[in-house]
């Protein structure tokens, strides 16, 4: 059984989606897998036997009985993922879908299409538990393997421990048109911001760092903050605070590989794993925020940091993602060794 890991050929963008791809494939190769290239183009007028011609030029090398990891979603339309994974059924191949977000739970594709896909593969490597209920709720059946956290590779970056005097202020990074509280922040409590927004932010307790590159952005992080992971709707449509009930955000990631203690909403779906490991704060609201940090113990916050440090190590070294791929691969050799592909 030869075991094969999707890319998605597009341009480098500054934001997650990229970066948890590319660990994803690095981390494979690792174990021993191949990489197969699918390309982010859509077109409208492309038929199902173009499609299919197409998808079997994609998979040509992959034979009857092999395990394919599919990076989802392709950004490729939920025809094309339907299409390619049909043909995959077809074909004897062994699926396992890589799941970097689900669709519908943010109100992006309609939800028996997207579970109709599902349930065509052999097995999903998902978020966490609230995901789990979600997909079981949606009428999925297939194995699920749940991942805590994505990892995030880096680097040459030393992550230390630090006092609760060195605290000094928030830090927040991705899309910042999903945090629009930016614009009017009203707490006395400073904040670092860096990613790509459309907004005028107006606070002078806000500092907008610009947008960098995962590589620039580990650089540029202070280490000396908690991480803020707090998601809004935005106006014109895009279910983003609905949707942190049920996935575990890549920018939780960046922060504890960094060592780095986060701040989430105590109804998120990560809010319970960061209770757990102790590596953060849950709050029921944003008003919360500045009687934590002035009640927050020297002790209390030193432990989260210590807590995020030894976390940071295994993030940093894939464990999550390798744990998962290992997980997929028994599927995949039970489905083999019964030959019910």
């Amino acid at each position: 059984m030869k075991r094969w890991i999707t890319k998605v050929i597009q341009e480098d963008s500054r934001d997650s989606v990229s970066k948890a791809r590319e660990d994803v494939i690095t981390l494979g190769h690792t174990m021993g897998y191949e990489t197969t290239y699918i390309y982010r183009y859509q077109d409208a007028n492309e038929d199902h036997y173009a499609l299919h011609s197409r998808i079997d030029g994609i998979t040509a090398g992959i034979l009857p009985g092999d395990l394919l990891v599919y990076q989802y979603p392709s950004y490729n339309g939920i025809q094309f993922d339907r299409l390619f994974l049909t043909r995959m059924a077809h074909r004897g191949i062994i699926v396992s879908l890589f799941v970097h977000d689900i669709e519908y739970l943010r109100g992006a594709v309609d939800q028996k299409d997207e579970v109709a896909v599902f349930q065509l593969v052999h097995s999903m490597i998902i978020h966490g538990q609230a995901m789990k209920e979600a997909l079981r709720s949606s009428g999925v059946t297939i194995p699920l393997i749940q991942k805590e956290f994505f990892d995030y590779l880096h680097t040459g970056i030393t992550v230390g421990s630090v006092k609760q005097s060195e605290i000094k202020q928030l830090v927040i990074a991705g899309n910042l048109n999903k945090s629009s509280f930016l614009n009017e922040w009203p707490y006395p409590l400073p904040i670092m911001a860096f990613g790509d927004t459309d907004q005028r932010i107006h606070s002078s307790s806000v500092q907008h760092m610009g947008s960098f590159s995962p590589n620039e952005l580990i650089q540029k992080i202070p280490h000396n903050s908690l991480g803020l992971a707090w998601d809004t709707d935005l106006d014109h449509g895009g279910a983003y605070q609905q949707y942190t009930k049920y996935n575990s955000p890549h920018k939780i990631s960046l922060y504890l590989s960094l060592g780095i203690p986060v701040v989430v909403w105590d109804q998120s779906g990560i809010a319970p794993i960061i209770k757990q490991k102790n590596v953060g704060i849950t709050i029921a609201t944003l008003d919360e925020l500045p009687k934590i940090w002035e009640t927050l113990s020297s002790d209390q916050m030193i432990q989260m940091k210590q807590n995020a440090i030894t976390l940071s190590r295994q993030l940093t070294h894939g464990m999550f993602t390798r744990k998962s791929l290992l997980a997929a691969e028994m599927i995949a050799l039970d489905y083999s060794t019964r030959g019910d592909l």
